[in-house]
């Protein structure tokens, strides 16, 4: 899905870069959670998704 979205890809991770405020390379297109990394537990997806919440109604404003 990412690649096909055009996203640039992290080599170590082989998910979606991202920066501080998960977004990605492409203007509007957050990520977290198991796209990044693969598995992971529904806590730490949980606690990235409410930071990347924020940053997404930041980007709305």
């Amino acid at each position: 899905m990412a690649r096909l979205g055009s996203l640039t890809i992290n080599p170590l991770t082989r998910g979606p870069k991202i920066d501080a405020e998960f977004r990605s390379s492409v203007n509007g297109v957050f990520v977290a959670g198991n796209l990044l990394r693969g598995v992971e537990t529904a806590d730490r997806c949980a606690i990235e998704g409410m930071k990347a919440g924020k940053s997404i109604a930041r980007y709305l404003k």
